[in-house]
């Protein structure tokens, strides 16, 4: 079919061809050259439902994986079923499936499938820092956290002490 959508595979994902946006694909492709010059950054990508969030974190993800970057997805979904630092375990999860031997290993609290035996939310953030900050020391990293909205308080709070 000559005039189907083209759509773009981004992980497991099929990202829409995105129309407009212009703003905000250039913004978000400064940040990716910002980050290209070892400056890095978090952007927040808001609005309404349905507005096309998730479209434009794929662009992102697909605009960076085809500059070599590294790329890791947690996701959040709804509160009732977030299960604490569930963010942080999906966004372990992806990067577990990278199976790449030169990249860091996870940091231990990370693996387990239950973190009811974390004993220090400090210990836990200075571990989760150092872990993203030997990565990026390897590869460029970019990592998108989906439907925050939704994450639990302490995987709220790790962000914010990564951030």
């Amino acid at each position: 079919m000559p005039n189907a959508p083209r759509t773009i595979a981004t992980a497991d994902r099929r990202c829409p061809p995105m129309v407009g946006r212009t703003a905000e694909r250039a913004l978000l492709n400064e940040q990716l050259a910002s980050m290209r010059a070892g400056h890095g950054n978090v952007v927040i990508i808001g609005g309404e439902a349905g507005i096309g969030k998730t479209t434009i974190a794929r662009y992102l993800v697909d605009q960076a994986k085809s500059a070599g970057y590294l790329t890791i997805v947690g996701h959040c979904y709804d509160l009732m079923a977030a299960s604490p630092y569930g963010l942080w375990l999906d966004l372990a999860s992806d990067y577990a499936h990278l199976n790449d031997p030169d990249l860091p290993p996870l940091p231990e609290m990370l693996t387990r499938e239950h973190l009811d035996e974390i004993t220090s939310q400090a210990a836990l953030h200075s571990d989760v820092t150092t872990f993203l900050h030997a990565v990026a020391r390897i590869r460029p990293v970019v990592v998108v956290l989906e439907d925050v909205h939704w994450a639990d308080p302490a995987s709220l709070e790790l962000l914010r002490h990564v951030s």
